[in-house]
C-alpha cells in the first residue's frame, strides 16, 4: 500500500509565539503531516529541533484540546497588576508635583520620575496583557500507547480529526495484519 498524504498543517506566527517567543521571532514554525500510515509533527528550532511520529495503527485517540500555560498566565497577571499600581502611583506623584508648583527643582524631579514610571508601567502592562492573551492555546493531541503527540495550531478543527479517522479506517481495511501492533510514538531530537 502506498502512503497517501491526508493533510499538512503549519503553525502561524501567533501559534508559534504561544509555544516559544524566541522561535516565533526567528521564523521557526512546526508542521503536522498526516499520512495514511503515520502522523508526524516536526518542530524546527535553533536550540533543539524535534520530530515526533505516531503510527496510525497504534493510535488510540485523536482530539482537539485547549491547553493553558499557568506560568505565563501568572506572570501576565503580576505584570498587569504592577502596571496598574505604577500608573496609580504615577498619577499621584504627578498630582504631588502639580501641588509643589512644578517650577522648582523638587517639582521637576517629581515630574521626571513620574514620566519614567508611566513609561515603565505602560510597557509592563502591554507585556502582561500579551502574556495573558497567549497563555491558552488550541492543540491537536494524538495519543499512541500512553504517549501523546502534541501540535498547537488554532486552525485545527473537526475536518482534521475526520482525516485522521479516515486514515485509520483505510489502514484497518487494507492491512488487517497490523491490528495487533502496539508502538509508542517515535521521537527524534537533534540540536
Amino acid at each position: 500500500m502506498d502512503e497517501e498524504v491526508h493533510f499538512v498543517a503549519g503553525q502561524s506566527f501567533l501559534d508559534a509565539f504561544r509555544e516559544s517567543i524566541f522561535n516565533a521571532v526567528l521564523g521557526h514554525r512546526a508542521t503536522m503531516i498526516c499520512t495514511s500510515r503515520r502522523v508526524v509533527v516536526v518542530r524546527p528550532s535553533s536550540l533543539r529541533a524535534s520530530m515526533q511520529i505516531a503510527w496510525i495503527d497504534a493510535t488510540g485517540m485523536a482530539a482537539i484540546e485547549r491547553r493553558r500555560n499557568l506560568f505565563r498566565m501568572v506572570v501576565g497577571v503580576v505584570l498587569l497588576f504592577y502596571a496598574i499600581s505604577s500608573l496609580a502611583g504615577g498619577m499621584l506623584s504627578g498630582f504631588a508635583a502639580g501641588l509643589a508648583g512644578g517650577s522648582g527643582i523638587d517639582g521637576s524631579i517629581l515630574s521626571m520620575a513620574s514620566s519614567a514610571g508611566l513609561i515603565i508601567a505602560s510597557v509592563a502592562g502591554l507585556l502582561g496583557l500579551l502574556a495573558i492573551l497567549t497563555a491558552s492555546r488550541r492543540a491537536m493531541v494524538v495519543s499512541c500507547s500512553g504517549s501523546e503527540v502534541l501540535f498547537c495550531c488554532m486552525a485545527m478543527g473537526p475536518w482534521h480529526l475526520a482525516q485522521i479517522d479516515a486514515a485509520r479506517q483505510s489502514l484497518s481495511s487494507d492491512a488487517p495484519s497490523s491490528k495487533g501492533r502496539i508502538a509508542p510514538p517515535t521521537t527524534f531530537e537533534g540540536g
